[in-house]
């Protein structure tokens, strides 16, 4: 990451009908489709949140927060949550939420192929230390850290957030060559710490979804991904209802507010009802206790899992 009578449906079809003719004959658009954006966590929760966060919503039920932090100096942090992970994926989409994430660096609306570290890199963001993300289980994250609230980065820094909100392009070349990519990721982490990780998860949450889901995926179903794929999982899921856009730092005078609703309020909402998502289900608990063979393989799996 949510979303009566029996003549009411008749009346809004006749009524929708009449408009759509109404529209066409004076040759403009229909108004956007808007959605009712998820509550916020202290919504629901007695407990307040930080005086120093801004929290707002968009019409397309796209979220936003963001506040000024002085510390540490010339320091501006841009988040941009998804709340869609591995999870929600089905058995031949092992492992494509994490496969999207990658394809968010290998070409979208307004910055081709091969081109994103290098305009990143022009602005001193630093590739993987200054600009990363990561796929869980229940979320994806997108990061970019700035080395200053200057409103050229600033601007970079929507328009690449913005792309990867709804402007990915998944090219055949790149969706083959990412595929290299991701199997060398799961070749280097394969090892004993991680292994007894999966093999633990799989004891503490037998009977559940998650250690069918491992954000990694599996080699044979990824090879099997082409565009269209990932595009259908991608026009699934990344829905302006299921996105929360974070920015804090030194931000000096800047209130980003009309920057974050211009970046981010055209983003459409689908026609299509927001997805189901799968039923978590509990887990069984008929394992008491788990084992770890030693701390060394816990150190191992912390410092690369």
């Amino acid at each position: 990451m949510r979303t009566s009578s029996v003549m009411r449906p008749a009346l809004a079809a006749a009524a929708l009908g009449f408009l759509a003719t109404n529209v066409e004959a004076q040759g403009s658009k229909a108004p956007a489709r808007t959605a009712e954006a998820r509550k916020w966590e202290h919504e629901t929760s007695d407990l307040k949140p930080d005086p120093r966060f801004t929290f707002g919503t968009l019409k397309n039920g796209f979220r936003y927060a963001w506040f000024k932090n002085d510390e540490p100096k010339k320091n501006v942090y841009v988040r941009l949550h998804v709340n869609v992970g591995s999870v929600v994926e089905t058995e031949t989409e092992l492992g494509i939420a994490h496969f999207v994430e990658h394809m968010a660096f290998n070409g979208t609306k307004n910055f081709k192929a091969n081109t994103l570290i290098d305009t990143f890199q022009k602005e001193g963001i630093k590739f993987g230390h200054d600009v990363n993300a990561h796929t869980g289980f229940d979320e994806t994250v997108y990061e970019l850290d700035l080395p200053d609230a200057s409103p050229e980065r600033f601007t970079t820094a929507l328009k690449w957030m913005r792309d990867v909100a709804d402007g990915l392009k998944f090219e055949q070349g790149e969706v083959n060559s990412e595929k290299g990519v991701v199997d060398a990721e799961e070749r280097d982490r394969d090892g004993e710490g991680y292994r007894n990780v999966v093999a633990n998860l799989s004891k503490m949450l037998d009977g559940t979804l998650k250690p069918k889901r491992l954000p990694i995926g599996i080699k044979a179903v990824r090879d099997k991904f082409n565009p269209k794929i990932c595009f259908g999982f991608y026009r699934k899921w990344y829905r302006p209802e299921h996105m929360t856009f974070v920015v804090g730092g030194d931000l000096g005078d800047l209130d980003p507010t009309a920057e974050i609703e211009k970046a981010f309020g055209s983003i459409a909402v689908p026609k299509e009802p927001v997805p189901a998502r799968p039923d978590p289900v509990k887990p069984t608990f008929k394992n008491k206790a788990i084992t770890w063979p030693s701390p060394a393989a816990a150190t191992a799996c912390w410092s690369k899992c």
